[in-house]
């Protein structure tokens, strides 16, 4: 029996997500954001508690499942958000485990409610500044504080239009459900704590972070196919995925590389031809 099978057995799980489903019908996406009552009462119901409870009597009558709550409970198993709960279409609802520490500052790629299944948490969301824009080539970004929250077991709050980024701080290992659209922005950025600037830049959707970890692997390994998956990677649609690919085609072929560097130049995204351009006048020395 598969997750989203095992929370629906319980009537409380199939509301909620008949709920976020007609929400999400009839206004998108944003919906999300307004199903904070929706969370609370899932997360009072007593459901969530059920629900691992039942995870765990399974657990004990089978040392695979044993082995793998063991990972997830010691914090190894950080798929992305956690244990997952339901799914729908355009969203999913998680369970993720906080430790005694503080996150970093990262952008919303999602439309967002989270709540605390257990323990207890301070939310802190940030605005960004009128000149943010979220390009992958625009490392000059910075946020500044915009509210604080304090939540409790039972309680939730909502990521509201003006919350861009957002950091969880707790002080004893907390268990948080997070009700979660699919990625609405195709980068998430990460801001340092103590200076609210940015520090890194990821694509907001795994697949594409996992073909540039591909391509960067099979190029530091100089594997045999690493020409031909770069150069396929090169022409991929997110412009940060082709950028990528260029980069370390030039690890591998430099004269395939710079064959794509010219090619660039009448790039379809205006970042990609002016990357293209200053990297040429860079090796221009060199040619």
């Amino acid at each position: 029996m598969d997750a989203q099978t095992r929370s629906l057995t319980d009537p409380r799980f199939a509301q909620f997500k008949q709920t976020v489903d007609d929400g999400i019908a009839e206004r998108g996406l944003s919906a999300i954001v307004d199903m904070q009552p929706q969370v609370e009462t899932l997360l009072r119901s007593g459901a969530i508690a059920a629900r691992l409870g039942a995870e765990l009597r399974d657990v004990l009558a089978d040392g695979e499942r044993a082995l793998w709550w063991e990972h997830w409970n010691r914090g190894s198993l950080w798929s992305r958000h956690g244990l997952l709960l339901l799914a729908g279409p355009g969203w999913s609802l998680h369970l993720s485990r906080y430790f005694s520490s503080s996150s970093g500052i990262f952008t919303l790629s999602q439309y967002a409610c989270i709540g605390v299944a257990a323990g207890a948490m301070t939310l802190s969301t940030y605005a960004t500044g009128e000149s943010f824009r979220n390009a992958y080539f625009e490392r000059e970004q910075s946020v500044r504080l915009n509210r604080q929250i304090e939540l409790d077991a039972g309680q939730a709050a909502a990521m509201s239009a003006g919350d861009a980024a957002f950091k969880v701080d707790v002080q004893r290992p907390t268990i948080v459900a997070l009700l979660l659209s699919e990625s609405a922005a195709d980068l998430q950025w990460r801001f340092d704590p103590d200076t609210l600037r940015a520090d890194s830049c990821i694509s907001a959707r795994l697949s594409d972070s996992e073909l540039i970890c591909i391509g960067r692997t099979m190029a530091a390994i100089g594997a045999q196919q690493a020409r031909e998956v770069l150069l396929e990677l090169s022409r991929h649609p997110r412009h940060f995925v082709r950028w990528s690919a260029i980069q370390h085609l030039a690890k591998v072929d430099r004269r395939i590389a710079l064959d794509r560097l010219h090619e660039a130049l009448d790039d379809e995204h205006d970042d990609i031809r002016a990357a293209a351009t200053r990297s040429l006048a860079a090796l221009q020395p060199a040619l």
